[in-house]
C-alpha cells in the first residue's frame, strides 16, 4: 500500500514534498493501473514509467507541471481505449450469451421456465455493468444449466428407450426392399409356399423391367432404382387389397393375385393395366427433361404345388425374354 500521510505531516519544503506526492501518485498509476488490450497496456505503463522518471529529475515546479499534464494526458487516453475495450468485451459476453440462449432453445426441448429463465438472464445481461451483477448472472446461469442437462439426460434417456423398441420392432418385421419398399424374394417364397397349399385360386404375375438395364447403363442406378420404385407403385395401386406384392429380383416384380373368375380375366386385367397404358418416367438433367418410355413384359401362372416348380418356371421366364400370356 502507498502512504502520502508522511509527506503531508513533514516538514520539507512544499515543492519538495508536492514533487515526492506526485511521484507517489504515478507509482500507484503504474502498479495498479487496470488491464485492457495487451499491448495497449504495456505502452501504457512504459509510458509512466518514462513520466515518472522525468518527474524525478524535474528541478521547478513548472517542470513538474508540465510533466504532470504528460501523465493525464496519458491517462486519460488509455482511459478511453480501455473503455472501447471493455465495451468490445461486454458486447461479445452479450452475443456470446444471445448464442448460447438460441443454440439450448434450437437443440433441447427443454422446458418453457428453462427458456424463461435464459430470457430474463439475458436482459440483464444487456443492463449490466458492475461485476457483482455479472457474477449474479453466472449463478443464476449455472442453474439454469445445470436444470437443462438433467432435462436433456432424461429426454437422451427417454430417446434410448424408444430407439430400443423401434429396433425390437425392426427385428419383428419382414425384410423390405430398399428401393420399392415391398418384401423381397425370400418372403416372396414363403408366401407361394403357403398359398400353394391353399385350395383358393391363386395367380403368380411376373413383371419384368426390360429396359431397366439400359437406364442404368445411360443415366446410372439412381434413376434407376426411381424407375423401379415408380412402377412399383403403379402396379400396387391397381391390385387389390388381398393380393400381394414383391421384389423378385433385380428388375422384376412379382404379384400374388386370389381371383375366382379363373386365368383369363387375370391376363386380361395385365393386358390392359400394362400393354394399353403406356408407361413413361421423367428424368430431369441440368440441360434437360428426357421422358423415357419403360419396357415391360409379363406372365402369369397359375399356382399349384409343389412350389419350386413354379419358381423354376418363373426365373426361366425372366431370364429367357418371350412374351407369354
Amino acid at each position: 500500500m502507498i502512504s502520502l500521510k508522511k509527506f503531508l505531516d513533514s516538514n520539507i519544503e512544499p515543492d519538495l514534498a508536492a514533487a515526492r506526492v506526485v511521484q507517489r501518485l504515478m507509482e500507484g498509476i503504474h502498479l495498479h493501473s487496470v488491464e485492457a488490450e495487451p499491448e495497449d497496456y504495456v505502452s501504457f505503463r512504459a509510458s509512466i514509467q518514462q513520466i515518472a522518471q522525468a518527474m524525478s529529475r524535474a528541478a521547478t515546479a513548472e517542470e513538474l507541471m508540465v510533466q504532470t499534464g504528460a501523465a493525464l494526458k496519458t491517462l486519460e487516453t488509455y482511459a478511453r481505449k480501455a473503455a472501447r475495450y471493455f465495451g468490445r468485451r461486454n458486447a461479445e459476453f452479450q452475443t456470446m450469451f444471445r448464442m448460447l440462449t438460441g443454440t439450448i432453445k434450437t437443440i433441447s426441448d427443454t422446458s418453457d421456465e428453462n427458456l424463461r429463465q435464459l430470457r430474463e438472464i439475458e436482459s440483464h445481461v444487456l443492463s449490466a455493468v458492475e461485476i457483482e451483477d455479472v457474477c449474479l448472472m453466472k449463478s443464476q446461469l449455472s442453474d439454469v444449466l445445470d436444470q437443462i442437462r438433467l432435462e436433456t439426460q432424461r429426454q437422451k434417456t427417454e430417446a434410448l428407450q424408444r430407439v430400443d423398441e423401434l429396433k425390437r420392432c425392426l427385428r419383428q418385421a419382414p425384410d423390405l426392399d430398399l428401393v420399392t419398399g415391398l418384401p423381397g424374394r425370400p418372403q416372396a417364397e414363403s408366401t407361394l409356399e403357403r398359398v400353394c397349399e391353399s385350395e383358393k385360386p391363386w395367380y403368380a404375375a411376373v413383371l419384368v423391367v426390360e429396359s431397366l438395364t439400359a437406364i442404368n447403363l445411360r443415366f446410372g442406378e439412381g434413376v434407376g432404382n426411381e424407375v423401379l420404385q415408380s412402377f412399383a407403385e403403379f402396379v400396387s395401386e391397381r391390385l387389390s387389397p388381398e393380393d400381394h406384392l414383391f421384389r423378385w429380383s433385380k428388375q422384376t416384380l412379382l404379384g400374388l393375385l386370389l381371383r375366382f373368375e379363373g386365368a383369363a380375366p387375370v391376363r386380361e386385367f395385365f393386358a390392359r393395366t400394362i400393354d394399353r397404358n403406356q408407361f413413361e418416367h421423367t428424368v430431369i438433367t441440368p440441360s434437360r427433361n428426357v421422358l423415357l418410355p419403360i419396357t415391360v413384359r409379363w406372365a402369369v401362372f397359375p399356382v399349384a404345388p409343389p412350389s419350386r416348380d413354379l419358381v423354376k418356371k418363373m426365373d426361366a421366364f425372366v431370364r429367357t425374354p418371350v412374351t407369354s400370356k
